[in-house]
C-alpha cells in the first residue's frame, strides 16, 4: 500500500470453518458433505465456500472422497475416489484412476495436456496438530502420486505430483478423531528431460478444530 510515499506491508489471514452436514446421496451413494467456508479475518470478507464429499465403507475398510482428484486438476470430472484402503497391508499400492491435466508452460511450450496414473498408498501413522493447536490427533497417512507427462515440440515433458492425505482415527487415549485432518498438495516441477521448465508451490489445509466424520478402521 502507498500511502503519501511511505510502502506499507499489509498481511492478512484467512481461516476456514469446516461444517458437516446431514448425510445426503452422491453419485448413488450415501455420504457426508462438509461445507468449508474460507473468510479472510482482516476484512471479514468470505473468499470461498466449498463443499466436499466423504465416505466410509466400514464393512470392506475403505474411505473415499469425491473429486480428490480435483486437489490436482480443479476442471476434472470428479468420481467417487479411494483415498484410504485398510484391507490390505500398509505401502500396499492402488490405482485411483487417470489424472488429465492441461497447464500453459513458458515459451516456446504453449498449452500442454498432460496425462498420466494417480495412484496411492497408506503408508505409515502418525500424528497432526489442529491448525489453531488445540488438538493433536493420531492419523493414518495417505501418499498419492500422479506421474503425468505431455508431449511438446521440444519432447517429452514430465512432471511427479505428490499428495499427502492424514486421516484421523479413534485411538483409545485421544479424544474423538475427525476425517480428514490435512491434505496437503506439495510443491513440484515440470521437467523437459532433466531441466526444469516450471515449478508450482504448495497448496495446503490443515484442519482448525475437530469437526468431520469418525472412522474406525
Amino acid at each position: 500500500m502507498n500511502n503519501g510515499g511511505t510502502i506499507t506491508t499489509v498481511r492478512t489471514r484467512s481461516v476456514s470453518t469446516d461444517v458437516v452436514q446431514s448425510t445426503s446421496i452422491v453419485a448413488g451413494f450415501t455420504c457426508y458433505p462438509i461445507i468449508s467456508t474460507t473468510v479472510d479475518t482482516v476484512t471479514s470478507i468470505t473468499q470461498s465456500i466449498d463443499t466436499a464429499y466423504v465416505r466410509y465403507d466400514s464393512t470392506a475398510a475403505k474411505f473415499y472422497q469425491f473429486g480428490i482428484s480435483q486437489a490436482i486438476n480443479p476442471t476434472q470430472t470428479a468420481t467417487w475416489d479411494l483415498v484410504a484402503d485398510f484391507s490390505n497391508p500398509r505401502n500396499t499400492e492402488w490405482t485411483i484412476g487417470t489424472i488429465n491435466y492441461s497447464i500453459t508452460l513458458p515459451p516456446p511450450f504453449g498449452t500442454v495436456t498432460f496425462s498420466g496414473p494417480l495412484k496411492a498408498k497408506v503408508t505409515d501413522s502418525t500424528t497432526q496438530v489442529t491448525s489453531n493447536g488445540s488438538q493433536t490427533y493420531p492419523c493414518y497417512k495417505t501418499v498419492m502420486t500422479a506421474s503425468i507427462s505431455g508431449s511438446t515440440i521440444l519432447g517429452t515433458v514430465s512432471a511427479t505430483i505428490i499428495l499427502d492425505y492424514y486421516l484421523g482415527f479413534n485411538h483409545p487415549t485421544a479424544n474423538s478423531a475427525p476425517g480428514i485432518v490435512r491434505v496437503r498438495l506439495n510443491p513440484f516441477a515440470f521437467f523437459l528431460s532433466t531441466a526444469p521448465v516450471l515449478y508450482l508451490s504448495t497448496v495446503e489445509r490443515i484442519l482448525q478444530r475437530a469437526t468431520i466424520i469418525i472412522i474406525t478402521p
